[in-house]
């Protein structure tokens, strides 16, 4: 029963591979999990969960997990091998690696950064403040972009013209106050990583202000204010999913492989 249950999960999980590699837009993170009775393996080892989901308006959304023993390149780019769409991530360089996708990036990412920051100060308000001021601003226009269309204009058009129209010159005066700031601070602070983080992907944060193909106008909204809540409940998945890999491993032992393990979390998170 067990054994047909897993070749059952596995044509699912595959099928599912392939509903996500078609999508036009993709989102990619990962994180560590550390599993016991592992063959070959110290329980104290880490291991990573990959996390792929569809973008926010996908008609037929996808959220899938692949266990893997690392956090090398090799597998985000076997996983969506042949991927041509927008690929969302942080600033982690094994996403980079991918070819043939327009690489976004993940504006929640830079965003917690200096909310990191600001919670780590002794005295509130500061760079890290002034910061998330200028996030809120970009956030804003990603919420008017979603009210009510203007009669005759598309969504992707006016979201496109909105962005242009008042994203581009927040992400102007925040680009100067990066500038103006990254030498004043401490490089080994949270305020500096974060100013170094937000300075150093850039063209990836800012890449979905520019029209750059023709279905990227709709989906950027999961790529700036839209993501902050995808990113949110990705991580609660990846959490729940981890949670229950350790209780797993722990009820079957060391002969629980990582297929099983991936294919059980991407069936519970779809149930959720």
């Amino acid at each position: 029963m067990i054994r047909a249950s897993e070749l059952h999960l596995h044509r699912v999980y595959d099928a599912l591979q392939q509903k996500l590699r078609a999508q036009p837009l993709v989102h990619g993170d990962e994180t560590w999990v550390q599993v016991l009775k592992e063959e070959g393996r110290d329980a104290q080892a880490k291991s990573f969960m990959w996390a792929y989901r569809s973008g926010q308006d996908c008609a037929q959304p996808v959220v899938l997990f692949d266990y893997q023993p690392g956090r090398a390149q090799e597998y985000p780019q076997a996983f969506l091998a042949g991927y041509r769409g927008l690929l969302m991530s942080d600033g982690y360089d094994a996403w980079r690696t991918l070819t043939g996708t327009i690489h976004l990036g993940c504006m929640a990412h830079a965003r917690r950064k200096f909310t990191d920051a600001l919670k780590a100060r002794k005295t509130p308000g500061g760079p890290p403040l002034q910061a998330l001021k200028f996030f809120e601003a970009l956030y804003e226009v990603e919420r008017v972009a979603r009210q009510t269309l203007p009669d005759g204009e598309t969504r992707a058009a006016y979201s496109l013209r909105l962005r242009q129209q008042h994203s581009l010159p927040v992400l102007a005066a925040f680009k100067t106050w990066l500038d103006d700031q990254a030498p004043k601070v401490l490089p080994e602070s949270l305020t500096g990583k974060a100013i170094a983080y937000a300075r150093n992907q850039w063209d990836y944060l800012t890449r979905y202000t520019s029209d750059v193909s023709p279905r990227s106008t709709t989906m950027f909204w999961s790529a700036t204010s839209g993501v902050l809540h995808r990113k949110k409940k990705l991580a609660v998945q990846r959490h729940r999913c981890r949670r229950q890999g350790k209780r797993r491993d722990l009820q079957f032992g060391a002969d629980m492989p990582g297929m099983r393990r991936r294919s059980l979390c991407m069936a519970t998170s779809r149930a959720h």
